[in-house]
């Protein structure tokens, strides 16, 4: 990693955002996913707002406290970015929302 930000290789512990299998098969991914599974419930069923926007932001600080990043590649020069804990958030939230 450079102190700008771009990222030439994501580590294990990266969630990947984009489509496509090897997204999917990503470690960090996978590990993403099963914190999505652990904590739905819990989200489905809170009533207020508040609790959701909590249960997403326990989700992103689970990854970071690994050292792992949302980042998501350039299309145009194939380097991977940090983005920025609202969209990691809305990234967890719509997991958390899908059937």
């Amino acid at each position: 990693n450079d102190p700008g930000g771009t990222i030439f290789e994501p580590k294990h512990c990266d969630v990947l955002l984009g489509r496509g299998a090897t997204i999917d098969r990503h470690p960090g991914n996978k590990y993403f996913r099963r914190l999505l599974i652990e904590h739905k419930k819990e989200y489905m069923t809170s009533i207020e707002k508040k609790g959701k926007f909590h249960i997403a932001t326990s989700i992103v600080h689970q990854i970071q406290s690994l050292g792992g990043q949302f980042i998501e590649e350039d299309p145009d020069t194939g380097l991977w970015h940090p983005v920025d804990d609202y969209v990691a958030r809305a990234k967890a939230s719509r997991g958390l929302r899908r059937p």
